[in-house]
């Protein structure tokens, strides 16, 4: 449904079900899994896992597929619920609960800065929206750095944080998750993140 509700929604409104919503889901999900099933974790790792991949792969993937701005917005950001389940699925899996912490620590950090980089996406799309005659599809972004550069700036810069390109918010962000997989024991996760964030760089950058 979230597609769907982001381009039939006045953006102010899909601003906020694109944060708000997540950040009650996933504290919800650390004080059940973190902390009342934490003596069970090893049982509900696999789980988790298999959330994080398929989440994250299936939301890039038809994101790469999308003509409207938000409608991308929106199976982006189901793909960035997988980098943030990511850092549970290392919090279950570590032995150490230093390294296990680290995973939380990750999940906090990635939360925060995705509801920032959000908001601000989807304000400077409100922006946008003012010119209806060409709001909608991605070309809603041609010629933008001659109509208005400063607009065109601040969009480059949120999609290259988006996208986790250093030195931006969603960089240190990506590698806070990333870090904490490997160091949970979960190399293969943390590649598979790297090739899932390759993957959103075609269509945030396009």
């Amino acid at each position: 449904w979230t597609p769907d509700a982001y381009q039939g929604a006045p953006t102010p409104i899909t601003g906020f079900l694109s944060v708000g919503p997540k950040l009650g889901a996933f504290a919800l999900l650390i004080r059940i899994f973190a902390e009342a099933l934490e003596p069970l974790r090893a049982d509900w790792l696999v789980v988790f896992l298999v959330l994080t991949v398929l989440t994250m792969t299936v939301g890039n993937v038809i994101a790469l597929t999308q003509v409207n701005v938000k409608r991308m917005l929106a199976y982006s950001s189901i793909a960035h619920s997988g980098y943030i389940l990511a850092g549970l699925a290392a919090f279950a899996n570590a032995e150490d609960l230093d390294v296990a912490a680290q995973g939380i620590e990750a999940m906090l950090f990635y939360i925060l800065g995705y509801a920032v980089m959000n908001i601000a996406a989807f304000s400077l799309v409100g922006m946008l929206q003012r010119d209806t005659s060409r709001f909608g599809g991605l070309n809603s972004f041609a010629g933008l750095g001659s109509r208005a550069p400063l607009l065109a700036g601040a969009m480059a810069i949120l999609m290259l944080s988006l996208t986790g390109i250093p030195p931006t918010v969603g960089f240190f962000a990506k590698l806070y998750v990333l870090l904490a997989s490997v160091e949970a024991g979960l190399e293969w996760l943390a590649v598979l993140i790297v090739l899932n964030a390759a993957l959103a760089a075609f269509y945030y950058l396009r």
